[in-house]
């Protein structure tokens, strides 16, 4: 069985680049062929060119990017890129076609959908977030908005991601995107948790049947280390709180007031990311650690903190909250989109959305040590990605002999 992945990243690409890689690995592991096609480069070597292939390049990716933001209709650029992909896929001719996220300026959906619908080929598509689903946004938690349940229109969030500059074409985008991915009818949607099934099914893409396989995290990477960051760094009381980037869609003004309200008490908020306002950077009570991708460090944090926070606003199924726990730290998230799947009671807490006061005397309650030993149990038995790859394989297997009923 040939199994093609198609991505905007491969490795580097931050979870869904990570998603990807371990796909592929798992497929070939399984006796079965693997492809991958992606856009967007950030430094990988790839030695199986047969196998891998980048058919984006940065100059027309740049090119497609600018005229997506110029003319507000992201997903429907980069023409050359996504006729070459055609071709390879036509040329490796796999029997099942494994979509994940198709936004980044690097693919345009109309050609490949139409490619798709004739090839006749089974596609899964797993959605990461809701861009699949609107006229324009990738998330509309922060600020909440509902027109995508009817028909996306007069946008008041072009500034958000993907971003365009003034052109508001969130109608006509709707309903384009409702007819490109209703037009393949072997289509097979997966949902990394419950929160985003939900809401794919309230949308137009209701017709078709949703699958719920939760990411996973490497626990040969992601587990318990006695860790001397707090000592380096005269910590008494740590408090961890990581993102790409901080805004107030990741609950940066609530971060500003924890900072403000722990000043002068033992303890100490751990923000790990991009961080461009002064605000917290120039907190007593705060240590900034610019955005890593080096899974050590991210390791002695989360093993060294007393307790992990998510004040986030705008979320899918971060799998920070997963990496903390694996780690031994017990979370404190808000019920964000799908944060609060994988804390139980036993590993943290739920707090009602935004009530940053909750969720700071809460954080402040953990007590670690009795929470650490659940917390890696809870990891093994659930947060495993050997769980989350298994959960694809059975699905290719069963598309592959027509026995696949989606849940």
């Amino acid at each position: 069985m040939k199994i093609l992945l198609i991505n905007s990243f491969y490795y580097n690409g931050g979870s869904t680049g990570r998603i990807v890689k371990d796909l592929y690995d798992a497929i070939n592991a399984n006796g079965d062929e693997a492809y991958i096609a992606y856009g967007l480069n950030r430094g990988e070597v790839i030695d199986d060119k047969e196998h891998i292939f980048r058919f984006e390049r940065l100059f027309t990716k740049k090119i497609g990017g600018f005229e997506a933001r110029l003319f507000g209709d992201h997903g429907f650029h980069n023409s050359w890129a996504t006729k070459m992909l055609c071709k390879w896929i036509a040329r490796i001719n796999p029997d099942i076609i494994h979509i994940h996220n198709l936004h980044g300026s690097y693919i345009n959906i109309e050609i490949l959908f139409a490619f798709l619908k004739e090839l006749c080929k089974p596609v899964v598509m797993t959605l990461h977030d809701c861009w699949t689903f609107t006229g324009y946004c990738a998330h509309y938690s922060f600020p909440y908005c509902d027109k995508w349940k009817t028909r996306c229109c007069n946008c008041q969030y072009l500034y958000k991601y993907p971003h365009t500059y003034f052109v508001d074409r969130s109608s006509s985008n709707y309903i384009k995107k409702s007819k490109i991915f209703n037009s393949v009818d072997n289509l097979n949607i997966v949902t990394p948790c419950q929160w985003l099934k939900q809401e794919v099914q309230q949308s137009y893409l209701y017709k078709h049947e949703v699958r719920v396989i939760a990411n996973g995290i490497d626990l040969t990477k992601f587990t318990p280390i006695y860790s001397h960051f707090k000592e380096k760094n005269g910590i008494g009381k740590m408090m961890l709180a990581v993102a790409s980037v901080w805004d107030e869609s990741k609950g940066l003004q609530y971060l500003i007031k924890i900072a403000d309200t722990i000043n002068r008490t033992d303890w100490k908020l751990v923000v790990v990311g991009n961080l461009k306002d002064r605000r917290l950077k120039n907190q007593n009570s705060v240590v900034w650690i610019p955005h890593t991708n080096n899974l050590d460090e991210m390791v002695e944090l989360y093993s060294a903190a007393d307790v992990f926070i998510n004040p986030t606003l705008e979320d899918t199924f971060p799998t920070v909250n997963m990496e903390a726990i694996a780690c031994g730290t017990p979370c404190v998230t808000f019920d964000t989109g799908g944060c609060g799947e994988v804390v139980s009671d036993a590993t943290g807490f739920v707090i009602t959305k935004g009530d940053w006061e909750q969720l700071l005397k809460t954080a402040i309650s953990c007590d670690k040590g009795k929470m650490h030993g659940d917390c890696v149990q809870k990891a093994k038995e659930k947060f495993t990605k050997e769980l989350s790859m298994y959960g694809y394989i059975e699905l290719y297997r069963g598309i592959n002999t027509h026995e696949y009923n989606s849940l």
